[in-house]
């Protein structure tokens, strides 16, 4: 009687097992094509797209933070193939549930095989990363925008209004360094804003060119950091890389993160 009752529970608890691998999900499916790869500081994507849509997802990084300098390279082979991309002030997957509206910064490019055309915009309500342009009114890729969900996106620096030329290195790459930081005023106190530096080619921390090849300063009014109660802890959030790859096309490039600002290790749960 006992062995048929611990069997009959066994039972139970593997049939609810096996559903909960069916039917349950993460609470968001950010890469649910499984384009990328990686942990920590460094992150890659080497992915063909078969389907008959551009795919798209983003990967969490495993630390939270005020800002980070972000390496992203990209394979010459990989022109006109889709974006990459570096998110920041993403909340943690841990606060939400599954298709809650979602706020974050981006900072994008693509690669036309002559030039490379950065962006940067900032996303709100975002529900399904799937959609074109996430969702929001207006557009960046190929194809018309039908959806109509509630997203929004302001453009700081729009795509095609910076060509960038680079030859590839050695390697055959092309290779964006990417720095966002928080703003502060003349005594050295923060003042809302996010500083965002966009520099053509590799280099490492301490040797950026005091000028970058493309800039722009996220308001205080957008970031909205500023209200009474927001603590340094509170502003910190994740950070996370991102890529789309067009249907028939295959994307191959990587993350580095360089430094990371204030960082605080994301706790696993």
């Amino acid at each position: 009687m006992k062995l048929s009752k611990m069997f009959k529970i066994g039972a139970v608890a593997l049939m609810v097992t096996s559903l909960c691998f069916v039917g349950c999900k993460s609470e968001e499916d950010d890469d649910e094509n499984n384009m990328l790869s990686g942990s920590n500081n460094n992150y890659s994507i080497s992915y063909k797209n078969e389907g008959t849509s551009v795919s798209r997802g983003y990967k969490t990084t495993t630390f939270k933070h005020l800002g980070s300098l972000c390496q992203m390279t990209m394979s010459k082979d990989s022109a006109n193939a889709g974006a990459m991309g570096y998110i920041w002030d993403l909340e943690s997957n841990s606060a939400r549930a599954e298709k809650d509206p979602r706020r974050f910064f981006i900072i994008g490019f693509n690669y036309t095989g002559s030039v490379i055309k950065p962006y940067v915009s900032m996303y709100k309500n975002v529900t399904d990363i799937q959609l074109q342009n996430f969702g929001a009114t207006g557009q960046k890729e190929t194809g018309a925008n039908t959806t109509a969900n509630g997203a929004t996106e302001k453009e700081y620096i729009a795509l095609g209004s910076k060509s960038l030329t680079q030859a590839p290195d050695a390697d055959g790459n092309i290779v964006l360094t990417v720095d966002v930081k928080e703003g502060t005023d003349a005594s050295g106190n923060y003042d809302g804003t996010y500083i965002v530096n966009i520099y053509n080619g590799k280099y490492e921390k301490n040797a950026l060119p005091s000028v970058a090849d493309a800039s722009t300063i996220i308001p205080a009014a957008d970031v909205g950091y500023l209200a009474a109660g927001t603590s340094k802890g509170d502003r910190q959030k994740n950070g996370a890389v991102y890529a789309n790859v067009y249907a028939g096309k295959t994307l191959t490039g990587s993350w580095k993160y360089l430094d990371t600002y204030s960082s605080d290790e994301v706790v696993e749960e």
